[in-house]
């Protein structure tokens, strides 16, 4: 086994955790990984593919940009519900 193939195989539990976890949110706001990807200025199937655990480049920029869209998009939501 190569060093990638390794890298692949140490990381994937926690990459199918992390997908996984944005998958649910995602969709409990209602947003396609089309719409995610929109705002993140990338491809859904990226999204797709990050959401399901499997390899993409730049995982943990692309991990911490999604999550911060999520929490935008629940903050803008949670602005309109309280008025301001």
């Amino acid at each position: 086994m190569n060093n990638n193939q390794e890298f692949i195989q140490e990381n994937q539990g926690e990459w199918i955790n992390v997908g996984q976890s944005l998958l649910k949110k995602r969709e409990s706001l209602g947003f396609t990984a089309s719409d995610i990807s929109k705002l993140l200025g990338t491809s859904a199937s990226r999204i797709r593919k990050f959401e399901l655990g499997q390899p993409v480049m730049m995982a943990k920029h692309l991990e911490r940009t999604y999550r911060l869209a999520l929490d935008s998009v629940l903050l803008k939501a949670q602005l309109v519900v309280n008025g301001n």
